[in-house]
């Protein structure tokens, strides 16, 4: 790690020479407070991924787009193909996904899937890290991801296609991508459509034993949104969009004798209608969600046992209204929600002599809340952000947090942020109820209805001077949800089971810096994480000592282009536990990568980029081996933009 920041550091040494002001310090974000700031001003710690950072990274979804970010990291979920975030060691059921300010996860059957989300109507994203279930309820105790779309004023259409190309991989292309981005405009109508379809082939990690490690996808959704303007600040959005995803994977289960070929496949449907008015200082919303997720197993494990298949049915309306109320020193937010999630899970298990089928789970959540919170300016220097949410659940009742946050510029250069609050989070339907079926790798995870909601206690501090910045975080926590074997399930698979753990710790600190001298912009990032489960005295699953990054980016004048840019990153995940009461231990891994973009003119762009180049894997067998399945990679994207 030393020899590869020297290296980089020595090819760009001119970046110590002066120093220029980032105008990512302008942005306007929204999520940190609910109301306009731009990043340099606000209160609370915003992250944020621009236009520019998306179509620099060639990034074909939100996944990939802040993968990047310091202290963050992807990690897979449970039972889909795709992929959930991990800040400040929360998971992605700690992190509430937001686009436009409305939830977009599918309240436990799709969980917060990074990887199935759209990229191509995306203006920016704006990450707040750490407790923010004041201004967003319960899923948000871990941090908040908002995905701000662009705003149309023009009629536009934008081809992409990427192909992806998998080192060892013995099909061509392993992945390809294709979006289409369209406008239509009229007087004060716009019509917004974004269109993407997705085709991953099979992959099975060398050295190669005829089962496929990674299933073959087949995936497309469809977006449409119809704006009209009221006036300048003043609109109505009106949205549906369809979602679509196959997989299916192919693999030998090993008996007394014989070697049997079996397949598992998952089916993911999702159908949403939207209506959103925002103006006049008020921000309403009203939503329907239905989706419904299958999975067929054939099993021939025992000689009258042929093949299960569950069906997972939810639908979810969510309304939601908040009003702003402004003074000379005072921004009064405040909002109500309402919400009801409708789930059926039923299990067909088909043998040699009958079919049978049951009900696994019927039920219904109803929630209600209520929040309000006081932004006050209290001099040129001091700003006070204070807030309380009560919110009722039918299933876990009555529950009420405060948070507060300050802010305190020292001095031009020197500023303080502080929060400190409760947390609260109800377990969501996939823990309580969903079972994945993970038999084709030998385990399998089970919802548990018994768990009880968690409760957090939760600090952070940070200091920013210049283009540094230093931050704390303290998160003591009761109850939190996580899996752990239970071996009292005798089948032939490791069993995991959601259950709480009395108590636990997360803290830790980072640090780093952005500079951007003359034409190169440096950032540096490292985490250290630490936690402890308060029962046992271990640490907890999943969750790296140390991450560190390191990336460096700069335009480069090439003939007959208009304009091009290439960035070199390093990002390290140290060891972690897999199994902490077994003492497995994966180990930490450095990933190199490197991308080429080009713009030839204003129509036609197209990037290179070598992912993984380092071409870290895991080792083939080894549950516990949590590096990157997927060696090195090769990314082509290619994208035409006529208006």
């Amino acid at each position: 790690m030393k020899k590869i920041l020297g290296i980089a550091l020595l090819l760009y040494s001119d970046i110590l020479l002066a120093d220029d002001k980032s105008v990512l310090l302008n942005t306007l974000v929204v999520t940190g407070t609910k109301t306009e700031k731009t990043v340099a001003d606000s209160p609370v710690a915003v992250n944020v991924v621009t236009k520019k950072d998306i179509l620099a990274s060639n990034a074909t979804s939100v996944a990939e787009a802040i993968e990047a970010l310091p202290g963050l990291r992807l990690k897979e979920i449970h039972g889909q193909s795709g992929d959930e975030l991990v800040m400040q060691g929360m998971t992605g059921n700690h992190i509430l996904v937001l686009k436009d300010g409305a939830p977009i996860h599918n309240f436990g059957i799709s969980g917060s899937n990074l990887s199935r989300i759209n990229i191509n109507d995306v203006q920016r994203i704006e990450i707040v890290p750490g407790n923010a279930s004041v201004l967003y309820g319960s899923s948000a105790m871990g941090g908040v991801v908002n995905i701000i779309t662009n705003t149309p004023k023009e009629e536009w259409l934008s081809l992409t296609t990427t192909i992806k190309q998998n080192q060892d991989d013995k099909y061509t292309p392993s992945e390809s991508v294709f979006q289409v981005d369209n406008g239509l405009k009229l007087d004060n109508w716009t019509l917004a459509s974004q269109w993407q379809f997705r085709n991953r082939q099979p992959y099975d990690t060398p050295p190669t034993d005829n089962s496929e490690d990674i299933a073959q996808l087949i995936a497309a959704d469809v977006n449409e949104k119809l704006t009209y303007r009221h006036t300048k600040k003043t609109y109505s959005d009106l949205w549906f969009s369809l979602v679509r995803e196959d997989t299916d994977r192919e693999y030998d289960e090993q008996t007394p004798g014989s070697v049997l070929r079996e397949t598992q496949q998952r089916n993911y449907r999702s159908q949403e209608l939207g209506y959103r008015y925002k103006g006049h200082s008020w921000d309403l919303s009203l939503k329907s969600n239905a989706a419904k997720l299958t999975s067929d197993t054939d099993n021939l494990k025992t000689s009258n046992y042929l093949d299960e298949r569950r069906q997972t049915n939810s639908d979810n309306v969510l309304l939601q209204a908040n009003k702003t109320f402004s003074t000379e020193n005072h921004d009064i937010t405040s909002g109500v929600s309402f919400s009801q999630i409708d789930i059926e899970q039923t299990l067909t298990e088909t043998r040699l002599s009958a079919t049978t089928a049951k009900t696994e789970v019927n039920d219904t959540i109803k929630g209600t809340e209520f929040f309000i919170q006081d932004d006050w300016y209290v001099t040129d220097e001091l700003e006070l952000v204070s807030g309380i949410r009560t919110q009722w659940d039918s299933g876990f009742g009555q529950q009420t947090v405060p948070n507060i946050a300050v802010r305190w510029d020292v001095s031009p250069d020197l500023f303080i942020r502080s929060s400190a609050g409760l947390g609260y989070r109800v377990p969501n339907i996939k823990e309580r109820y969903y079972r994945f079926d993970h038999s084709s790798s030998g385990y399998e995870v089970i919802g548990n209805p018994d768990l009880e909601p968690e409760v957090a206690k939760s600090l952070n501090v940070e200091l920013s001077y210049k283009d540094l910045t230093v931050q704390t975080f303290y998160k003591d926590i009761t109850n939190l949800i996580d899996t752990s074997l239970d071996e009292s399930i005798e089948n032939g698979l490791d069993t995991y089971l959601y259950s709480n753990i009395n108590s636990a710790l997360i803290y830790g600190a980072s640090i780093g810096i952005s500079h951007k001298i003359n034409k190169v912009q440096l950032s540096a990032n490292y985490q250290w994480t630490k936690t402890k489960d308060q029962d046992t005295g271990l640490q907890l699953d999943h969750r790296p000592t140390h991450i560190a990054s390191l990336k460096l980016k700069r335009p480069v004048s090439l003939p007959h282009i208009k304009s091009s840019n290439v960035s070199l990153s390093a990002r390290y995940t140290g060891e972690q536990f897999y199994d902490a009461k077994k003492n497995e231990k994966s180990q930490g891994y450095l990933l190199l990568n490197a991308n080429l973009s080009m713009h030839f003119n204003d129509q036609w762009s197209v990037s290179f980029s070598g992912k993984n180049l380092s071409d870290v894997k895991n080792e083939s067998g080894i549950d516990y081996d949590l590096r990157p399945m997927i060696g090195r990679q090769w990314m082509l994207t290619l994208s035409y933009t006529p208006y």
